[in-house]
Order: structure tokens, then sequence, then C-alpha cells
């Protein structure tokens, strides 16, 4: 009987977080359609590779409980390449206006 409620609950947390890697997914794409208008395409390209890294990865979470390394690598390279060029567009707007 605890074996099966240890499974249970495991199978429950693999849905949880593939239900979370999903609706981040998707909130992803759309935040990468504000950085287009607001931040240029850089930043919206790395956020849609950071997205589709998370969409990718829900079904195989969901099944196994851990994500490929493959989704694992979109998800770092997109966030990394966010993160840099919306510092270095901060920096270009701050030498640009003064």
């Amino acid at each position: 009987m605890y074996g099966r409620a240890v499974a249970n609950a495991q199978q429950k947390d693999r849905a949880r977080r593939a239900r979370s890697l999903l609706i981040t997914g998707v909130i992803g794409l759309l935040a990468a359609v504000l950085f287009y208008f607001a931040a240029g395409w850089i930043p919206a390209a790395s956020l849609v590779v950071l997205s589709a890294g998370n969409l990718l990865s829900a079904r195989p979470v969901a099944s196994t409980g851990v994500a490929p390394v493959w989704a694992r690598a979109l998800i770092i390279v997109g966030g990394v390449g966010f993160v840099v060029s919306i510092i270095v567009t901060t920096i270009t707007l701050m030498n640009a206006s003064g």
C-alpha cells in the first residue's frame, strides 16, 4: 500500500512540474512578442529559445520526471542569452542618452 501511495505522489508531482513548464513556456512566448517591440529582436529570440526548451521538456518531465539534456541546454542558452542581451541593451541606451 505504501509503494502505491508514493508512486501516486510522484506522478502528481511530475504532472505539476510538467504543467508549470507548459505555462512558463506559453508566458515566455507572449513575453517574447512584447520584448520584440520594447527591446529588439535579440532578447525576443532568446526568450523564444528559452520558451521552446520549457515547452519541449514538459512531456518528458511528465513521463519520466527528468528534462532531457537538450531541453535543459535550450533553457540555459535562452536564459543566458536573454540576460546578456538585456544588459547590453541597457548599457547601449544609457550611453546613447548622455
